[in-house]
């Protein structure tokens, strides 16, 4: 009488091996990715975006309505920071010093006068 694992039909071939390990590996890789919340730089970078935007709607809101506008900052600011931006119907805006945070970051911006776009500051 034959056994049931004697011979060639004993134990696991090397494809099924390879295809187990491979599931593994997918898995433990899309658990240990999806747990991390985002990088501080990335959340950084997301908030200076959002800003930019803000900033040329506030922008296009003045001039379309031919009216100085004023614009409070939602994002997270460091202390000290200008919290709210001055828009002019002309398309220019009241010069502002910004500093968005995400610990352990900060990103320094300013409000150009003459644009009204946001703009890294010199470090001369």
């Amino acid at each position: 009488m034959m056994s049931c694992c004697s011979g060639r039909n004993a134990g696991f071939s090397l494809l099924e091996v390879l295809v187990v390990l491979g599931i593994l590996s997918l898995t433990i890789a899309v658990f240990a990715t999806s747990n991390r919340g985002p990088s501080p730089s990335l959340e950084l970078k997301a908030h200076v975006s959002a800003l930019q935007a803000e900033v040329a709607a506030a922008r296009a809101t003045a001039i379309i309505e031919g009216t100085t506008n004023t614009h409070a900052m939602a994002a997270p600011l460091c202390p000290g920071s200008d919290a709210t931006l001055t828009f002019f119907p002309d398309g220019t805006a009241q010069p502002a010093d910004i500093c968005l945070t995400v610990e352990p970051l900060d990103q320094r911006l300013r409000l150009d006068p003459l644009t009204a776009q946001l703009v890294l500051p010199d470090t001369r």
